[in-house]
Parts: structure tokens; sequence; C-alpha cells
């Protein structure tokens, strides 16, 4: 996002559920818009060995769904383009 942005945010009130909102605008208006809706939950041992699981098993799914993208990248033979701070930098070859 260019760097002469405005971020607004918006924060309810943590009764029952929590709401956080951000929108971010250019001067040619808004062009981002995010919202989180987060529900309380009792700290049980249930509930945290649920939430465990369920972090772990999406954090899995993303990592393994990134890396099929990139070996579907790479057998069509896309260039990749290095950070411009990464040129220079031979840790990094392909």
């Amino acid at each position: 996002m260019p760097m002469n942005t405005i971020y607004e945010w918006g924060i309810g009130d943590p009764l029952e559920s929590l709401n956080v909102s951000i929108r971010v605008s250019h001067t040619e208006g808004p062009f981002f818009d995010a919202r989180m809706s987060l529900h309380k939950i009792d700290i049980t041992s249930g509930n945290i060995a649920k939430l465990i699981f369920s972090h772990a098993r999406q954090a899995f799914r993303m990592v393994t769904a990134i890396y099929l993208q990139a070996l579907r990248l790479w057998i069509k033979k896309v260039p990749f383009y290095p950070h411009p701070d990464k040129k220079n930098n031979k840790e990094i070859e392909f």
C-alpha cells in the first residue's frame, strides 16, 4: 500500500463479543476495508485443546497450499523476481 494512506481503526467494547475494523483510505477515497468479530468463550482445557488443534490444522493447510502453488508456478516456468534488497544476496539461488 502507498505510504500516504490514512488508517482508521474501530474497536468496540469487549462485552460478549469484540468487533474490530480497519479502513485504509487514499486521496481518491477508501480502498481497503476489513472487519472481524470475535466471540467470548470460557477458558477450559477442552476449549484450549480445540483452539490449538484447529490453528495447527489451519497452519498446516496454509503452508501446504503455498508450497503447492509454488510448485505449480515452477512447473509452468514462471520467472522468480527476488526482492530488490536481496538481489546481491547469494544465499537465495534458484
